[in-house]
């Protein structure tokens, strides 16, 4: 025989024995529940490490917004955009609860950059004035 069809002959003795193998281990194993299968099942549908951080971070957030009592009665969200990265959106009725609400979210540990998304009423919703021709570029 040469080298290749002994190569081949293996390769198919270990399949086979693979498929042996697997349809004996579930036939001994019926109607038991495998451990082993359900933590793999379990770990598979937790959310990624990063995802979870992530989302700590804008619950961390929310709560320092909450507790803070010139931000509590305030319907801001928050969102993550990265690690250390959260965005705050919604609406105030002046700019000093606008930064406020920015210097509550900066003093949460794990913040790095914040995106203050926050838009004033009156100033923010406000249809823009039409440019004087001066204005206006060429």
């Amino acid at each position: 025989m040469s080298a290749g069809s002994v190569f081949l002959w293996t390769m198919l003795g270990a399949a086979a024995g693979v498929a042996v193998a697997t349809v004996v281990g579930d036939w001994l194993a019926a109607g038991r529940p495998d451990p082993l299968r359900a933590a793999a099942r379990a770990w598979a549908r937790r959310p990624p490490a990063q995802a979870r951080r992530r989302g700590a971070l804008a619950r961390a957030v929310e709560v320092a917004l909450h507790a803070d009592p010139r931000t509590r009665g305030l319907a801001l969200a928050v969102a993550t955009l990265g690690a250390g990265s959260v965005e705050l959106h919604g609406w105030v009725d002046s700019r000093a609860a606008r930064a406020h609400a920015a210097r509550v979210a900066r003093r949460v540990p794990g913040v790095v950059d914040l995106v203050n998304g926050i838009l004033v009423r009156g100033e923010d919703d406000r249809e823009p004035e039409p440019r004087s021709p001066v204005e206006q570029p060429a």
